[in-house]
């Protein structure tokens, strides 16, 4: 079964800790403890064939910090912006665990909050 637009919490796949919208530092994203807190959680909706992350607490839309493609990477800061942002989904067929692409290479892994 393929993604479908919903709530969802997004999960470092080796470290378990959940991608957390900072509260404090404007557009700050970052690996935090799972605490089921609103800016841990986000809405995935579909757009054209690709992807919008938005965090459920702030309405801001999951980036990579750099606008320039040649300059995202693995290890590429992320952040919370106004912009929205088409993520490429890659379904792991071993789980329930989704990983997201960007060019070139950002890996995200998904879990549903169901």
């Amino acid at each position: 079964m393929g993604l479908e637009n919903g709530h969802y919490r997004i999960v470092n796949a080796h470290s378990g800790t959940a991608i957390d919208a900072s509260g404090t530092d404007e557009g700050v994203v970052h690996g935090w403890e799972r605490h089921d807190g609103s800016n841990q959680h986000w809405i995935v909706s579909e757009n054209d064939g690709k992807w919008e992350i938005r965090n459920v607490a702030f309405g801001l839309f999951l980036r990579p910090a750099s606008e320039n493609h040649s300059d995202i990477h693995d290890g590429t800061e992320l952040i919370i912006s106004d912009s929205p942002y088409g993520w490429h989904v890659y379904e792991d067929e071993d789980d329930d665990t989704y990983r997201w692409a960007s060019y070139p290479y950002i890996w995200l892994g998904i879990q549903a909050r169901r």
